[in-house]
């Protein structure tokens, strides 16, 4: 490879996380009723959850999941990300589902992250809510956004959708909550009885009764109702003039009563069977659940209480009616408040409700999610269980190794250790430990060294999953392990400025020989020891310290060699290369230094992240440095040339720990989201100044959504515009076909060498073709920044041709209707464009004319089948049931014969 060409490392696995904390779960019911979704970082899991097992997973983009939705009728899933796309994916009909499944449509169309998504009943149109306070409602037949909603001033939180898809709801940090008419596209009410954030709310049965969570420990109640007699349907079809739905909707408080468990409501789930039971999550691991009482309900309760007051007091049954009102503890009754899981409770999913059960699965903030069973009695629990699912790694993970022929990788967290087969990610192994910060695979790989924050080092044999042995080797952390170049052994070092060495024996219990290690040499120092690493040739140890220095002494005498100083904060990582000719150390000052180890000279100083490094690497045989920070990345660096050669980005939250195989070909990391990551180094080119360029663009990309958001007017609905290079680049290729165009018809005897190229087709030909190239979700964007006399020509163009092709007809007529929009203005102030507009009148109405025709003429042909299938089968069952009849008669007389004859006998 050449100076600035290298070997691009890919990331090839991801695992370890079971359930994210930000993504709710979503329960593919009623057609797979055993599988569930959960995101998980920036993918989307699908469990079985009758095995536990994972089933497939939705692929995402480099940012981390926060919502998701499924429609059971049209089997759509989507995915909203923290960066502001959105992902919709087809989940297959069938059993078994592949192991990827791959998103049938991207939008990027938010400025931030989204928070939530509703679809409509019949399938066809999504909404989706995001931080950027903008609502934008998608056609998912026609893969585009039909207007954008503003009005909330902060993050929107919740959307939902009433009264067959008509109204929407949505809930906002700003402390409102609007009520939208999607027809008229405006909002027609807006609930401003809440004075702190609103982050979730819930609508039960017939659209009536609203619930809302705040930061305050109150559950409001709203009462959703219709002013006049009739549906909002029939009213709006029987009047000849359509009255606004402020007229039709009324939303007026119907009082709050408080939950149980404290702090703010996080989240909020309605059962989707009865939709009468309602889950309520705050800021701990406890749970509410509520059933909402009907009115037929209430009443009866409400006579109970009237005649026990009437006997008790002698009232007359007026003075128990005004005694005995309806009040909020009628409508919202208490189940339990006593469902506990094993850490917070983040989103909840109800899977089941009889009248003797409910089953909900729980998603915790610890890596799982559980499963609650309860069982109910006259309303009441008798009886609840929740159990763990799935779990992954239940606190941060802080260290990772490889086993010495790279075949298994260890992981260690605050609760277990864990061994990982590196091909298949599959979970191995699974011992419980004590909090470990370092750690080590022994010669042969079938033990494995901790070092804890008790100071403990403890060693764990994997063939048999148990602790073999505990020794307190320091009276502090254990922060830094380092293995002896010859394998007989390996040094500790401590928070209680000691580093130890020890020699691997074999000890004898139960007649049986095990491994085991002994103490044998002390380096007493006068820091902390934060970090510590033996040179390969077994020469030197270098220790770094908490006076922001690196020791550097001889390994065989352990006297004094070399001090390395120029950090100005606590060095926390350290790697010594393979030549044991350079060293590079990481400090919580953000810099990256690397050493020559004969004269301890600083060859460099690079200020590699935004934040303290955490774990730094050297690629063995090489000088390639690898270093990973608590600002989520991981970089590789060219320890010759000091020049950045690639980012590897996909870790949400801290790194803290990262290794590398001995061969080179791999590289794990773990950190703060819980995840383990597998780079493996391929065959595909790397050239630095590309990486460069790629930089620049995205953030390019980053300052036009800026931009964009920072010019937002006050419109309530806007259409859905973004500018992206994507954008920018179509429009280019647009514009380049408008002009080959009116180059050709200039001089039709002169070829464009493109079209040439193109095997010599047509220059209208070629500009239809790139039109159908652009994105269907990214259409409008790329014609808005079409230049006005490109517009114009573009116009001209659709005009002038004699017939719309079928196939063609949605997309150009899309393309003249958005463009006279937009341009509306100028094309009507000029004489010029009367023509055009003319032409296109004509011809675009004849057009749709006749693919109306077409359609109508299918329609009725598919309902004229349909009516056929269904008296077809209406006819089956009467011959069906006629036909059973006859045999059971023919049996009756059958069994008589035999009674009779048998009588007879």
């Amino acid at each position: 490879m050449g100076r600035d060409t290298y070997l691009r490392f890919k990331q090839e696995h991801c695992f370890g996380v079971a359930a994210g904390s930000r993504c709710p779960i979503a329960l593919l019911k009623p057609i797979f009723p055993e599988y569930c979704a959960v995101g998980c970082c920036q993918n989307v899991i699908i469990y079985d959850q009758r095995t536990k097992t994972e089933v497939s997973h939705l692929v995402g983009v480099e940012s981390e999941a926060t919502t998701l939705g499924f429609d059971e009728k049209s089997l759509k899933m989507a995915v909203g990300f923290f960066d502001g796309s959105l992902r919709i994916f087809n989940i297959p009909k069938k059993i078994p589902f592949p192991a990827e499944i791959t998103a049938a449509l991207t939008c990027s169309n938010h400025g931030s992250g989204i928070t939530s998504v509703a679809f409509s009943s019949d399938g066809t149109r999504l909404i989706s809510g995001s931080r950027d306070t903008t609502i934008i409602v998608w056609d998912l037949v026609s893969e585009r956004g039909l207007f954008r909603l503003r009005g909330h001033k902060n993050a929107i939180t919740r959307l939902a959708l009433i009264k067959n898809d008509s109204i929407l709801i949505s809930s906002s940090k700003d402390t409102l909550i609007k009520f939208w008419d999607l027809e008229t596209q405006h909002c027609f009410h807006t609930v401003v009885h809440h004075k702190s954030e609103v982050w979730d709310f819930v609508v039960t049965e017939n659209d009536s009764l609203m619930l809302t969570g705040s930061n305050d420990s109150e559950i409001r109640l709203f009462k959703i109702s219709e002013q006049r007699g009739g549906t909002v349907e029939e009213q709006t079809a029987t009047t000849e003039e359509k009255p606004s739905l402020d007229e039709l909707i009324k939303v007026e408080p119907a009082g709050s009563r408080s939950k149980m468990t404290r702090g703010r409501v996080t989240f909020m789930a309605v059962d989707p069977f009865v939709r009468k039971y309602v889950a309520i999550c705050g800021a701990d691991s406890r749970l509410e659940l509520y059933r909402i009482n009907s009115d037929e309900e209430i009443e009866r309760s409400l006579k109970k209480k009237r005649k026990k007051l009437i006997k008790k007091k002698g009232v007359s049954e007026e003075e128990a009616a005004q005694q005995v009102t309806r009040s909020v503890g009628d409508e919202l009754t208490l189940i339990t408040s006593d469902i506990r899981a094993s850490a917070v409770i983040k989103a909840v999913a109800f899977e089941a409700v009889t009248p003797s059960t409910i089953k909900m699965s729980l998603l915790l903030s610890n890596n799982a999610f559980d499963r609650a069973t309860l069982s109910l009695e006259k309303g009441s629990v008798s009886q609840c269980e929740v159990s763990t699912r799935i779990a992954g790694h239940r606190t941060d993970v802080r260290t990772v190794a490889f086993s010495n022929d790279t075949t298994a990788i260890m992981s260690a967290s605050g609760e277990s250790l864990r061994i990982w087969n590196r091909s298949s990610a599959r979970l191995i192994r699974q011992v419980p430990c004590e909090p470990a910060v370092c750690s080590l695979f022994l010669p042969g790989d079938r033990h494995v060294l901790l070092g804890t924050k008790s100071g403990h080092l403890d060693l764990f044999d994997l063939g048999a999953s148990v602790r073999l042995e505990s020794q307190e080797a320091h009276q502090d952390a254990i922060w830094a392990i380092s293995a002896f170049a010859n394998q007989k052994g390996f040094a500790s070092g401590s928070s209680d400025k000691s580093v130890k060495f020890w020699q691997f024996e074999l000890a004898t219990e139960n007649d049986q020989k095990r491994i085991t290690f002994e103490h044998k040499r002390t380096l007493e120092l006068d820091e902390g020891v934060l970090a510590l690493k033996i040179s390969p040739d077994m020469r030197l140890v270098a220790v770094a310290l908490l006076d922001n220095t690196v020791k550097i002494f001889f390994f065989d005498t352990l006297k004094f060699f070399l001090s390395l100083y120029g950090h100005s904060l606590p060095v926390l990582c350290l790697d010594i290369s393979s030549d044991s000719q350079l060293i590079a150390t990481g400090s919580a000052d953000k810099n990256l230094k690397i050493w020559g180890l004969d004269f301890g000279d600083c060859h460099k100083s690079i200020f590699a992240h935004d934040d303290s490094l955490t774990a730094v690497a050297f690629s063995p045989n090489t000088h390639m440095v690898f270093t990973a920070g608590k600002d989520g990345v991981v970089k590789q660096w060219d320890g010759d040339s000091f020049q950045l050669v690639n980012t590897l980005k996909g870790h949400f939250g801290e790194v803290w720990c990262l290794t590398v195989s001995n061969d080179g070909k791999h590289v794990v990391t773990a950190g703060h989201d819980r995840t383990l990551r597998l780079w493996v180094k391929s065959q595909e080119s790397l050239v630095v100044t590309e990486e460069k360029e790629k930089e620049l663009e995205d953030e390019y990309e980053a300052e036009m959504k800026k931009e964009q958001l920072g010019g937002a007017g006050d419109e309530e609905v806007t259409a859905v515009v973004s500018r992206s290079l994507d954008t920018v680049s179509e429009t280019d290729r647009v514009i380049e076909a408008l002009d080959i165009l009116r180059s050709t018809k200039a001089d039709p005897s002169e070829k464009h060498p493109l079209l040439v190229a193109l095997g010599g087709i047509p220059s209208e030909e070629y500009l239809l073709q790139t039109l159908k190239k652009v994105k269907s979700s990214e259409l409008e964007s790329c014609l808005t920044l079409l230049p006005y006399a490109y517009a114009l020509q573009l116009l001209d163009f659709l005009s002038m041709l004699p017939r719309m092709r079928e196939n063609e007809a949605e997309l150009l007529t899309r393309i003249i209707l958005f463009l006279e929009r937009l341009h509306f203005a100028r094309l009507t102030s000029s004489g010029d464009t009367v023509t055009i507009l003319d032409r296109l009148h004509r011809n675009t109405l004849d057009t749709v004319h006749g693919i109306r025709d077409m359609i109508g003429f299918n329609l009725s042909a598919l309902q004229y089948l349909q009516r056929r299938l269904e008296d077809r089968d209406s006819v089956h069952l009467f011959a069906d049931v006629s036909s059973a009849a006859k045999s059971k008669k023919k049996k009756k007389k059958a069994v008589l014969a035999v009674k009779s004859a048998a009588a007879m006998s």
